[in-house]
């Protein structure tokens, strides 16, 4: 009995230092640079966590990817879970972002104010109808 309940500790470890290398959030597959993105609802909970890269193409062009997972089980949310290349614009001190650039109805915009070190704002996720659902973000470098 006692080799089991070692057996058990060493492997409740060793699965939880593996989850931590899985981790797609904060593992390696993150890049350098990027800003850790928070993401909630309008009543203050954060649902969505990740990170996303900006780019500058050119002094109002932006680009760059993000991967986004939920936290628990928000709904209407709209697609910012997963990953994709975003594409957007920037307006000193503003910039506008648009997670589903390729796609003409159920997108999420972000719009907030930049800094090098944070982005801060509003998410919306919109369709055909108008506004679905919305609430603040921040991302962090």
């Amino acid at each position: 009995m006692p080799a089991l309940k070692v057996f058990l500790i060493i492997f409740c470890i060793f699965n939880t230092l593996c989850s931590w290398c899985d981790d797609p959030i904060s593992g390696p597959d993150v890049p350098e640079g990027s800003y850790t993105y928070s993401a909630f609802d309008t009543t203050g909970v954060k649902v969505i966590t990740g990170w996303m890269t900006i780019v500058f193409d050119d002094s109002v062009n932006v680009s760059g990817q993000w991967k986004f997972e939920k936290i628990g089980n928000p709904e209407i949310i709209g697609p910012q879970v997963g990953s994709g290349n975003l594409s957007g614009i920037y307006n000193e001190p503003q910039i506008s972002i648009n997670l589903n650039p390729n796609w003409v109805d159920n997108n999420v915009f972000l719009h907030g104010d930049y800094s090098e070190e944070k982005i801060e704002g509003e998410w919306m996720y919109a369709g055909f109808p108008g506004v679905i659902n919305e609430g603040a973000f921040k991302a962090v470098k």
